[in-house]
């Protein structure tokens, strides 16, 4: 991932209802970021595919913050590569 505009998602919920698993690679992901501890992804549909949020509109959260969030979500996703 090289820009914040990046994305991990697959296909959630098909056309005719029934669901398919989010990709492995993007579950890792999820729970190595969570795991750590000062960043909290959550996910949702986004038409149709499963994807990972972060929510960063919290008048609290600085700039800091946002490149700390980034730089081990960068560091989870090479990890979950391996």
């Amino acid at each position: 991932m090289a820009e914040v505009g990046g994305r991990v998602s697959v296909t959630a919920v098909r056309r005719d209802g029934t669901f398919a698993r989010p990709s492995l690679r993007t579950l890792k992901l999820l729970s190595a970021v969570n795991a750590a501890g000062p960043v909290f992804l959550s996910h949702t549909k986004l038409r149709g595919r499963f994807v990972l949020r972060l929510a960063i509109g919290n008048l609290r959260t600085m700039e800091k913050h946002v490149k700390q969030a980034w730089k081990l979500i960068c560091s989870a996703a090479v990890q979950s590569s391996d």
